[in-house]
């Protein structure tokens, strides 16, 4: 810091002005000096002197080229689009009958025969499992529909759960469903297997990964800045959903039915904070 003192003759006053390398703003103070300065009003001037000298000081401040402590906030998004590798195929074996005994014997020998048929186009046992299986008292009414005494009859309902990772088989499993005495299709469900869900969900998130980066990149040159280190990653979400064909109608009408899956989605969301140099 450049100092300079001045003694006005006119005013009696000393003008200190000050000056820094760094900012070329000009502090300038004064102090009235005695006209006539004595030994008891000299040390009183020369304290004055130093007070002005120290607020000059403070007022300035060490002066140090400015450095950048905030960061860049960028998103990034993800998205792949993929065919499902798996189906899975709810099926209904329905049966009535006024002994219900009788109906749950020729439900059980329709599921078997179903099982058997599946089991012989290449898909494990373990991939038909049972849904839910219900028995139901059915009543007849009369013609104001009151419901006459006693139950007519009962009906079992017993539904299957068939996973196909092949989906070029399910007509071929619709059709073996008809022939084993299958009744009803409910719906189809598209979807991946894990280890193809884990896989997407990684590829997603890189992606993002990789655009937020490319983003922070043309923010930081359009600033005339250099994108530095990740701060820090948060990750909003990763969005995957399997999606359903109902059907709901007679297998029979269903099979022979060409079936054409769309494709599934994987998408993820990433916030990155870059530190800039």
């Amino acid at each position: 810091m450049l100092q300079q003192y001045t003694i006005v003759p006119e005013t009696k006053e000393i003008l200190i002005q000050s000056q820094t390398p760094y900012n070329l703003n000009r502090f300038i103070y004064s102090a009235r000096v005695p006209r006539v300065m004595t030994k008891a009003t000299l040390p009183l001037t020369i304290i004055t002197l130093v007070l002005i000298a120290a607020v000059v000081l403070l007022a300035l401040g060490p002066q140090r080229a400015p450095t950048s402590t905030d960061g860049i906030s960028v998103s990034g998004e993800g998205e792949i689009e993929v065919m499902p590798d798996l189906a899975r195929v709810y099926f209904e074996a329905i049966s009535e009958h006024d002994d219900a005994a009788e109906a749950q014997a020729a439900n059980a020998e329709t599921i078997a025969a179903a099982r058997d048929a599946l089991e012989d186009l290449g898909i494990d046992r373990d991939k038909v499992t049972t849904e839910r299986f219900n028995v139901y008292p059915l009543y007849d009414y009369d013609e104001n529909y009151d419901r006459e005494p006693g139950i007519d009859r009962y009906e079992v309902v017993h539904s299957l759960k068939v996973e196909v990772e092949d989906i070029s088989l399910i007509g071929e499993v619709l059709d073996a469903a008809v022939n084993a005495g299958i009744d009803r299709v409910n719906r189809i469900t598209f979807d991946l297997t894990d280890e193809r869900e884990e896989q997407l969900r990684s590829d997603a998130l890189a992606q993002a990964a990789e655009k937020a980066r490319e983003k922070g990149e043309s923010i930081a040159k359009g600033l005339g800045l250099k994108l530095g280190k990740v701060r820090s990653v948060s990750e909003s979400n990763i969005n995957y959903y399997p999606y359903e064909r109902y059907l709901g109608e007679d297998v029979a009408m269903a099979a022979g039915t060409e079936i054409v899956p769309d494709e599934l989605t994987v998408s993820a969301h990433l916030t990155v904070v870059y530190s800039v140099n």
